[in-house]
């Protein structure tokens, strides 16, 4: 499971040559100051963090969601799908 880090987020924009992966080429140009200034990079960093908050939200109501029918599924007898 893959945690959040604002940090990282951030330093990927400012300077994502610091950060490649074995095996990555660098494909992405840095974003210095003059480009996107503190305030944008912090908007930035907070809509991503938004998205996986979100995402699990949602996928922990889906999984809530199917367990519920699954077991509405098994108590009638019916077989639930795979």
């Amino acid at each position: 499971k893959a945690a959040y880090d604002e940090t990282y987020v951030a330093n990927s924009i400012r300077n994502p040559a610091s950060q490649i992966h074995k095996g990555f080429a660098n494909q992405m140009a840095p974003y210095d100051e003059t480009k996107i200034n503190a305030r944008e990079l912090q908007a930035i960093t907070t809509y991503i963090k938004s998205l996986t908050e979100s995402a699990k939200a949602e996928a922990e109501a889906f999984s809530a969601e199917e367990i519920e029918k699954r077991n509405a599924e098994k108590n009638a007898g019916g077989a639930a799908p795979p």
